[in-house]
């Protein structure tokens, strides 16, 4: 297919380090006075927290397996750097850093760690140390779930300076999923998604009005055979990742690594886990073309397919220099029939802003996405930032890029294979995933929220990062400690 000259896009990663097995001003704003190069700085913290300290138990009586669920004082492990603190900062996996982002916030924070191969002698000494406000061994936030039994959850760092665990054993204690009639649906726009892995079969889209491999178009929507979605260039039902984009040794990964980011299945002692491990479904959508590119015309179809076939939110993990009112218009037209959109803003390194991510700042219900280090919380040194575009970021890589063993976040690759993908191109999943979230807590509510309202939900759930300044709009990364 010729590729238009005037529309150069591009997926938007960085580098994949394959491991095949694993241990803006929006309209409602005063223009007036909105100034986004500003950080909000003021760390007033909350007056001290009285609380009795418990008696601690003694470790004979903590068994081998079990959860300990904790309540930490941040001011106290800022100030009092002793032995134990270290300990605990250790088990709980907070820098200084995170949690001097964390009491912006309050002073008390909710943590659970196992206590299987830990010296139980270290236990008791963690929980009698004077930054405990409370401890239990209550399965109090549902922890089985909290700290699910992937293998490869370990190794997915971004969970932590977003705080997702926290709030994931507050959504499953609140019997959110029992409400939910409807899974939260996600399309991926990307080089498509491997419908057979293992870590993401179980949380595909489905079409249930339409017949596998029968070439009929059963639900008369147009298309045949579109069982888990649609590949809008070679014009077939399967959307299977496209082999020829090699960045991995001679196979795709592109949207089936977005996708894992987004909603592999969690707590299925497999691989790793999804922002969204559960009550999400994943409709894969290729666009891409043999070269590795998109065009105009397959992205404004797979953008339409998106909205008339009930997704919820539409990922967008790709880019250009040059700016598309073709694909802009499908965007405005996306969020009008109620889909949120969310865009990777680049790896450009600079503050060149891509196409269509450059455009969010402009529309309420579409977002742009910058990437952060998570093991810094500084950006990533690869993404593009302009804090009159760019809205919020996430963690795009665990480490700094360029790492030994790999930087990025840990997710699905094609093949049942799994490793981790730098760039944009995984921060903007993990704010995809975190909108499925939102959007699934406020349908248990009985509330269904418009696109704006979404993104408004999401920006409420950021913290301030002096590090983003006049790079990301109020200095907005994902934190979900701020719900």
């Amino acid at each position: 297919m010729v590729r238009k000259s005037s529309c150069h896009i591009v997926l938007l990663l960085f580098v994949v380090s394959l491991m095949t097995s694993l241990v803006g001003c929006k309209s409602g704003d005063d223009l007036g006075s909105y100034n986004p190069n500003l950080c909000n700085e003021t760390l007033t913290l909350n007056s001290k927290v009285q609380f009795e300290k418990p008696e601690a138990f003694s470790w004979k009586k903590v068994s081998d397996a079990d959860r300990i669920f904790v309540e930490v004082d941040y001011q106290c492990l800022i100030d009092i750097a002793d032995v134990e603190n270290h300990i605990l900062k250790q088990w709980l996996h907070l820098s200084d850093e995170s949690m001097t982002l964390l009491m912006r916030r309050n002073e008390i924070g909710a943590h659970s760690f196992p206590v299987q191969g830990k010296d139980f002698a270290q236990v008791d000494s963690v929980l009698r140390s004077e930054c405990v406000a409370s401890y239990s061994k209550e399965n109090r936030f549902h922890l089985s779930f909290t700290l699910p039994d992937d293998p490869g959850h370990g190794q997915q760092l971004h969970f932590s300076n977003t705080h997702l665990t926290d709030y994931w054993g507050q959504f499953w204690e609140s019997d959110i999923i029992p409400s939910l009639s409807t899974k939260v649906v996600v399309a991926v726009i990307d080089s498509g998604v491997d419908v057979n892995h293992e870590d993401l079969v179980d949380n595909l889209w489905v079409n249930v009005l339409e017949t596998p491999g029968n070439g009929v178009d059963d639900d008369n929507n147009g298309y045949v055979d579109d069982i888990h979605g649609y590949n809008v260039v070679s014009e077939i039902g399967d959307p299977s990742d496209e082999e020829a984009f090699d960045f991995s040794g001679g196979t795709g990964f592109h949207g089936t690594a977005v996708s894992g980011i987004i909603g592999a299945v969690g707590g299925n002692s497999k691989g790793v886990s999804g922002v969204m491990p559960n009550q999400v479904s994943i409709m894969a959508l290729n666009a891409m073309g043999p070269l590795g590119y998109f065009t105009e015309t397959a992205l404004v179809k797979a953008i339409q397919y998106a909205v008339n076939n009930g997704a919820d939110v539409i990922n967008l993990s790709l880019g250009s220099r040059t700016s598309s009112p073709v694909i802009e218009n499908a965007i405005s037209q996306a969020v009008s029939q109620g889909v949120f959109v969310v865009a990777a803003a680049g790896n450009e390194g600079t503050d060149l802003v891509n196409y269509p991510a450059k455009k969010a700042s402009l529309l309420d219900g579409f977002v742009s996405v910058a990437a952060t280090v998570q093991s810094t919380s500084r950006m990533a040194s690869y993404s593009s930032f302009d804090s009159r575009y760019v809205e919020i970021a996430a963690p795009g890589s665990d480490y700094p890029f360029g790492t030994s063993g790999g930087s990025g976040l840990m997710t699905t690759l094609t093949g049942n294979n799994y490793g981790r993908m730098d760039g944009t191109s995984s921060a903007s999943p993990v704010i995809s995933g975190a909108a499925a979230l939102l959007i699934a807590r406020s349908r248990s509510l009985g509330k269904f929220m418009t696109p704006a309202e979404v993104e408004q939900s999401l920006k409420a759930v950021t913290s301030v990062n002096t590090a983003l300044r006049n790079k990301v709009q109020q200095c907005r990364s994902l934190d979900f400690s701020m719900l």
